[in-house]
């Protein structure tokens, strides 16, 4: 008898129970997304556990989606995670056409060198991978016209970079926006948006309401149990299309390599905590970091005592003088290594191209104080 209800059984006519312990051991969402389709019954199952986190940033859409997930009947009782993003836009770069350009070659250099790394791992992995299985060493003919294709378009932004710094032209006086080229347009209305969606932040943050906004979304969460606060190192938030810049000629390929200037920018004051010290820091490493010389005075001031080992390669002085400069981090009093490679900023102008007039080695000694003499304001007055 048992046998025979049995079989007459289905799925759709499973009790509420069962289909709720079956969705909480399916991690996968797009799966469960699928299964709202099933039914009415499947759909009331699955709905709790297709969202159960969210993230948030100080943004006017951010901040919508929050509120409307906090305000859904069933998703504001399935979240249990809240990731509070820290990162903001930068004011400084926003109205400062000259500052951001010298932020977007900076970011795009540190892309393309991952991207280079990245390259050569997979490069020595693929011979290693060869070698094991005795399959003849890798050559160009093997590659597929995808990796030629993107090869060709990472050699074109080197030479870009390196050889032809058009971005940074854009902000010199007299520069004729109509008759830019590709890059130095694509650039500009980059520009554009990053200043449009930094505005929409401050108005945001006028008065403080994002906190109250946030708060007020999450006290409607009952089962919240873990809220995190994130500063992550690069967002992208979207994915630039040829289909926005249909006049350029530019596809998906060469576009993605611009995605990451669309993120929110930190400078050092944003990156560490300037208004206390941190009594165990002995070693700070910095690279394609933009600073003012205010940055710079608030850390020696704070970290006088604990640093030994200080380098700031490819970094970015946005404000002030280097000759204050290796001044102020003279006032390291246990430095023992100090490393400033390919300085950027004043004296040493916004090429992208490496300077070759540095007096590094004198540099170092005066910071280091085996000298008591300034390079750098020794070549003023000579």
């Amino acid at each position: 008898m048992f046998i025979k209800m049995a079989l007459k059984q289905n799925i759709q006519s499973l009790p509420m129970e069962v289909l709720d312990c079956v969705f909480s051991h399916m991690g996968d969402k797009e799966s469960v997304k699928q299964s709202r389709l099933v039914s009415r019954a499947f759909n009331n199952a699955a709905a709790p556990y297709l969202i159960d986190e969210a993230q948030v940033r100080v943004t006017s859409k951010s901040l919508s989606r929050l509120e409307e997930l906090c305000n859904h009947d069933i998703f504001s009782k399935s979240i249990t995670d809240v990731t509070i993003i820290l990162s903001q836009y930068d004011v400084s770069l926003a109205m400062d056409r000259s500052l951001f350009m010298q932020d977007c070659t900076g970011r795009l250099l540190r892309n393309m060198e991952m991207r280079e790394r990245m390259g050569a791992y997979k490069w020595r992995r693929m011979i290693a991978s060869r070698c094991r299985k005795r399959v003849p060493p890798f050559s160009f003919q093997d590659k597929n016209r995808e990796d030629a294709l993107q090869r060709e378009i990472e050699q074109q932004l080197w030479q870009l970079m390196y050889f032809n710094p058009v971005l940074l032209k854009i902000s010199e006086e007299g520069f004729d926006e109509k008759e830019a080229t590709p890059f130095q347009q694509v650039a500009m209305r980059l520009y554009s948006r990053y200043r449009e969606r930094c505005q929409d932040q401050e108005r945001v943050r006028r008065g403080n309401n994002h906190i109250d906004r946030i708060c007020s979304a999450l006290a409607k969460l009952p089962n919240l149990c873990n809220l995190r606060f994130d500063d992550p190192y690069l967002i992208v938030d979207e994915e630039l299309q040829a289909s926005d810049f249909p006049d350029l000629g530019f596809d998906r390929r060469m576009l993605e390599h611009f995605d990451c200037i669309l993120s929110p920018s930190r400078c050092l004051s944003d990156l560490l905590p300037l208004e206390s010290p941190w009594q165990h820091l002995d070693t700070l490493i910095l690279s394609y970091q933009p600073a003012t010389i205010e940055d710079l005075r608030a850390l020696v001031a704070l970290q006088a005592d604990t640093i030994t080992t200080f380098k700031w390669d490819y970094g970015w002085l946005l404000s002030g003088r280097w000759s204050e400069a290796v001044e102020v981090l003279r006032g390291f009093r246990k430095l023992e290594t100090v490393s400033l490679e390919y300085p950027k900023g004043e004296r040493f102008g916004t090429r992208v191209t490496p300077t070759c007039d540095v007096p590094y080695e004198e540099m170092y000694s005066y910071i280091l104080k085996e000298t008591d003499v300034n390079p750098l304001i020794a070549e003023n007055t000579s």
